[in-house]
């Protein structure tokens, strides 16, 4: 390990037994919680996280407001269309599991939900521990690597009862250009060492994406491919390539034999979505957080499962998509 990831670990171990660090522990700003970040040796790497005691404490009033919220189109929605099955796929990430602590069991926020959210199914990233964690995530971002995205596809078809034969990565693809992500930008510290890495598939079939009720591609996969693509030092490739946050995308595969599955999802389910394509005719995913900007009205669960003749719905995100309770209407 470099002398320069060395001073920087070392420079957090002080700020965190510091004098300062005691006199500034309950300040609970977003700022505060990700600019003194906790840091492990991991992969021969370090890995940037929120400090997941002040992330559930901070969020889980807005969780229990959002599950509130949530329950009630839920059970109006099951008064209407009761054969419909819902499932909830929670990403334990290092904003809910503390990275400098051994993993005993799943984390509160997850069984808050699991306990109080009217789902039929859940299911939940499952490390057995923190190193394994860490290897399913990118050490300068919040969201999951390649390896974290195949590990959740393969739980989330067992979850949802599938018996298809799944995806089987063909190629791991490492571009020549080093992820420094979310965590890395906000503290100004271009550290990472990862390039961005992806798995190639083979037999995912040709589909058309519309983007807030307009045909248009969504992500960038091809033209990555192409080599294609940005290469600033913060240049966010897990968005570029997989596709920004947008109210509703709608994956379309063409195939009429198939059922339709609606997944209610915040960023981690766009590198899941083009997987899906595989087992459904159309994957219609919805963003709450950024629906009414996309879609200019509310989000209305019944006209989705009319709509779209849906009987399975999928909740697929970390404790991120369930601190926005105003986005339930």
């Amino acid at each position: 390990m470099g002398k320069r990831i060395i001073g920087l670990i070392l420079a957090v171990a002080v700020l965190l037994t510091s004098a300062a660090w005691a006199e500034t522990a309950s300040v609970t700003s977003l700022t505060w919680k990700r600019t003194v970040n906790h840091m492990l040796k991991a992969q021969e790497a370090p890995i940037l996280v929120n400090d997941a005691s002040f992330y559930y404490r901070d969020n889980i009033s807005k969780v229990k407001s959002y599950v509130k919220r949530m329950n009630k189109l839920l059970d109006a929605a099951k008064v209407t269309h009761p054969d419909v099955t819902y499932y909830v796929y929670f990403v334990e990430s290092p904003r809910t599991y503390h990275v400098t602590e051994p993993i005993t069991g799943p984390s509160a926020t997850y069984e808050y939900i699991a306990g109080e959210l009217h789902a039929d199914r859940f299911d939940r990233l499952k490390p057995s521990s923190v190193e394994e964690l860490c290897s399913w995530f990118w050490t300068t971002d919040q969201h999951w690597n390649h390896k974290g995205v195949y590990q959740a596809y393969q739980d989330i078809m067992a979850l949802l009862g599938s018996e298809d034969e799944l995806a089987v990565p063909r190629e791991t693809r490492q571009f020549p250009v080093i992820f420094n992500g979310s965590l890395a930008k906000d503290l100004k510290k271009p550290i990472s060492e990862e390039y961005f890495t992806v798995y190639l598939y083979d037999g995912i079939p040709s589909y058309t994406t519309y983007v807030n009720g307009k045909k248009k591609q969504h992500d960038g996969i091809e033209n990555y491919l192409k080599g294609l693509y940005a290469q600033g030092t913060y240049t966010d490739h897990y968005s570029a390539y997989y596709g920004p946050n947008q109210g509703e995308v709608i994956y379309d595969t063409g195939n009429t034999d198939k059922p339709n599955i609606l997944v209610i999802q915040n960023s981690f389910g766009d590198p899941i979505n083009q997987l899906l394509t595989l087992h459904y005719g159309k994957v219609i995913t919805v963003n709450l957080k950024h629906y009414r900007n996309g879609m200019k009205k509310n989000f209305d669960l019944d006209a989705y499962l009319d709509e779209y003749d849906i009987d399975q719905v999928l909740f697929m995100g970390d404790v991120s998509l369930y601190v926005h309770p105003n986005t339930v209407r």
